[in-house]
């Protein structure tokens, strides 16, 4: 099978994509997978391809080659059209005492008892049903305790497709029962390249947004479009630079500012956290005069100042802190504490 098709969305995952397609062959699929990854490397879009090979349904002829990105059947899956394919995460809506809700924190049991009510429906449009939970590491306690009775016992038709960029919050009593796929990063001139010929983007450009991408190819792909992504890296490490030489109030302001924000979207107080940690990293290849690597190239110049004022064990502390600081709000620890700690705990360089 996998000669007869092409042109699949999944990129730079050829390991995975081959052992979806090979299971398909062989009729030797999981019931559940977990695809775990860092954010925007694929874990979405290789879900959503195989839930196209999971359901495909055709006769091939001699010869014949199917261009996935033209097929109608994988198109209305990844525009979400396909009645068969259902994608849930923390923006799902679902409704409770006739009103519609929206968590955008959390996974809820309510969302585990639609996938419940679901799974006793026939497939409509294909051959089984598939149930992609992005970021399954948001579900609540009575989320994943309610979800793991059903992966113990499927329908025979029924497929779940977790994905997570944080496999460590996620309970081993569901890890067990899942299938585990890891997506790597993917080499910087592979995404330039791609960047180049999928989406006309000059060389140069092409180079710098998979350099920013840290090998997570959707980043790219959205900055494409969106040049605020971009920008918004040079002003955030701009900010880096200003408030790791703050005194005790400035870094208290701060850190009341990424408490205010992540009320309103975690997803960006957790971008500003990754950020932090890229910056300490360079730093790090810095004291290694290893400054080819860096990621915030144009500020070689002032790393180079700053790292004569600490030592690497100090700087390894920090980026541990920083993960930890980023696992305790997972946890749903006091935001306004988790934060205060970490900016007060970080070195203070000028």
């Amino acid at each position: 099978m996998s000669s007869k098709f092409t042109n699949w969305t999944t990129f730079g995952q050829n390991h995975a994509l081959n052992f979806f397609i090979k299971s398909v062959e062989k009729n030797m699929l999981s019931h559940a997978y977990l695809i775990n990854g860092p954010k925007g490397v694929g874990k979405l879009t290789l879900a959503l391809d195989l839930a196209f090979l999971v359901n495909f349904s055709y006769i091939f002829q001699d010869d014949q080659i199917i261009d996935v990105q033209k097929n109608d059947q994988a198109s209305r899956i990844r525009r979400g059209l396909n009645s068969d394919v259902k994608i849930i995460d923390i923006d799902t809506p679902y409704f409770l005492d006739g009103k519609e809700i929206r968590s955008k924190i959390n996974i809820s049991i309510e969302h585990i008892k639609n996938i419940k009510k679901d799974t006793s429906i026939k497939a409509f449009e294909g051959k089984s049903k598939i149930f992609i939970i992005q970021n399954s590491h948001r579900m609540t306690t009575e989320a994943a305790n309610a979800f793991l009775k059903i992966l113990e016992e499927p329908f025979d038709d029924n497929y779940f497709i977790l994905t997570t960029d944080s496999i460590n919050n996620i309970p081993k009593t569901i890890i067990s029962r899942c299938q585990i796929v890891n997506l790597n990063r993917v080499e910087e001139d592979l995404i330039s390249e791609m960047l180049q010929n999928r989406f006309q983007v000059d060389a140069e450009k092409s180079k710098i947004l998979a350099h920013f991408s840290r090998g997570c190819p959707g980043w790219a792909i959205s900055a494409v479009s969106d040049e605020i992504l971009l920008d918004s890296y040079y002003q955030m490490s701009n900010r880096i630079f200003e408030i790791i030489s703050e005194n005790v109030e400035g870094r208290l302001n701060y850190s009341r500012k990424l408490s205010n924000q992540f009320r309103k979207s975690r997803i960006e107080v957790y971008t500003e956290l990754d950020g932090w940690i890229d910056w300490f990293r360079d730093l790090a290849l810095i004291k290694n005069e290893l400054s080819d690597y860096i990621l915030f190239r144009e500020n070689i110049e002032a790393y180079n100042n700053l790292s004569n004022n600490i030592e690497i064990e100090a700087i390894v502390n920090a980026i541990n802190l920083l993960f930890q600081t980023k696992e305790n709000l997972d946890k749903n620890v006091s935001t306004n504490l988790v934060l205060d700690v970490m900016l007060l705990e970080l070195p203070i360089l000028r």
